[in-house]
């Protein structure tokens, strides 16, 4: 969700050069069963972090740097990995899907009805008999096209998906009830269960207010129904899409061609044969640690600590949650609670939950070899793009200065990191990071350019939080 306000920049910007000084380096309870620990009495160069398999999924969490110097407060950042075994191959769960396509007016331009044609008979074509399918458009108001219905005749469908012309408005909100409304009514505990969304313009029409829409999004995600969305073109609002997708459980995408979109549905087609957890999510309960912020995702608070909801996660895939902490040691030798972190699917727990910890030291050097590399890694990525992803909104807002003051200092997080742990990544992240900054000096934010620049470079952001 987008937070951005420029009269935050200052105060921002003045807080890098804490992510540069030594502790940047330093950076980067409920009820259930007992948690596992990490057992660290004595510093050593590399700590593992806590591992927990859950049949096809593995939960993993640490910190960064799992030693703190005696009697300071700092910084840490906690990293928590979500990852699944590769769906292996032979019979898949039977798909339930809505495609919800907007025609509104703008849809003529450069052809991208035509392109949405396409994408969508190619779908059509990858489905199996046992599959359903169902299609809606919307514009000043929402039509169900096809009914969801097995896909027995696909000859029929594409002549309905080439039905669907461009007029009128955008009433998003009632496209996507349309389509979680054909979706839901089909929905089995074998299926999966999948609302695609594809719209290239602002919701203009009905109910319109972002905090609305991610409502909508999220309210059958609990129950197992997700929400995809693709942005088409340069005129739509990405924080919303993303924000959409996010709440309701799938996943974002931007697309600017034909051959783009057709990518991103056949993505989605991928996603939806390997599904490995459905409705997964995070509760932390942060213990000898204090939340600083959760980089890339929204948080809820609950009456044990926080949920960060992930939703589906599919086979092969890893996910990761980043956040800030603080932390305070005491005497050399105490053992610091970090949190407790339990994996779920839907409402129910999964697999033990997962105990981090850290220790206490008086020697600078147990300090520094504390760190564990890969943690280190994963972290100061999501931190520089939660930066970049500043210097794009405030690019986009027009505060000149301030966007160029954010992406330069996201890219020298990355930079000082690469040199640090001796990453290729956070090198090629710096790299793309500048390149970043060389769209936005060389173009203005209502250009046809700096628009393209502005939504590719909130998607790459947005894929190194995660």
């Amino acid at each position: 969700m987008r937070s951005w306000q420029p009269t935050a920049a200052l105060g921002l910007i003045a807080g890098v050069s804490a992510l540069l000084a030594p502790q940047w380096s330093a950076l980067a309870s409920g009820g259930g069963p007992t948690p596992e620990t990490v057992n660290v009495p004595t510093p050593e160069p590399v700590f593992e972090p806590e591992q927990v398999d859950t049949g096809g999924l593995h939960l993993e969490a640490g910190l960064d740097h799992a030693a703190l110097m005696e009697g300071s407060t700092q910084e840490r950042l906690l990293v928590v990995t979500v990852s699944a075994d590769p769906v292996e191959g032979g019979e898949r769960a039977p798909i339930n899907v809505a495609v919800v396509v907007d025609r509104s007016g703008s849809m003529r331009q450069q052809d991208r009805m035509g392109f949405a044609h396409q994408a969508a008979e190619d779908l059509v074509s990858s489905l199996q008999d046992d599959d359903r399918f169902a299609l809606v458009s919307f514009a000043s108001d929402a039509r169900v096209v096809v009914p969801s219905a097995p896909v027995h005749n696909p000859t029929a469908l594409y002549s309905a998906i080439r039905s669907i012309q461009p007029a009128g408005s955008t009433n998003l909100h009632e496209g996507l009830r349309t389509g979680q409304l054909q979706v839901r009514t089909h929905a089995t505990p074998e299926s999966v269960d999948r609302v695609i969304l594809l719209s290239d313009g602002y919701a203009n029409v009905g109910v319109q207010l972002p905090s609305e829409l991610s409502k909508a999004a999220g309210r059958y995600a609990q129950e197992g129904l997700a929400v995809s969305t693709i942005g088409l073109g340069l005129d739509y609002n990405e924080d919303l899409l993303a924000q959409m997708a996010d709440t309701g459980g799938g996943s974002y995408r931007f697309v600017n061609d034909a051959e783009s979109l057709q990518a991103a549905f056949d993505d989605e087609l991928h996603r939806l044969n390997s599904v490995a957890g459905r409705g997964v999510g995070l509760d932390i309960a942060l213990e000898d640690a204090e939340l600083i912020d959760v980089i890339g995702y929204d948080v809820t608070k609950t009456d044990t600590g926080l949920r960060i909801w992930m939703g589906d996660v599919y086979g092969g895939e890893t996910r990761r949650v980043v956040m800030r902490v603080r932390m305070t040691a005491g005497a050399e030798g105490q053992l610091l609670n970090a949190a407790t972190v339990r994996l779920s699917e839907g409402s129910t727990q999964v697999g033990s939950p997962v105990a981090v910890q850290a220790t206490v030291t008086d020697s600078a050097d147990r300090v520094e070899r504390s760190a564990n590399r890969e943690l280190a890694v994963v972290g100061n990525e999501a931190a520089a793009a939660d930066l970049a992803q500043k210097a794009a909104n405030a690019f986009e807002d027009g505060d000149i200065q301030a966007s160029n003051q954010l992406i330069n200092s996201s890219a020298l997080v990355a930079g000082e990191a690469a040199s640090r742990y001796g990453s290729t990544r956070l090198e090629e992240q710096s790299g793309a990071l500048l390149r970043q900054q060389e769209l936005y000096d060389n173009n203005t934010p209502s250009s046809q350019k700096g628009r393209y620049a502005i939504k590719s470079n909130k998607e790459d952001n947005r894929a190194w939080t995660r």
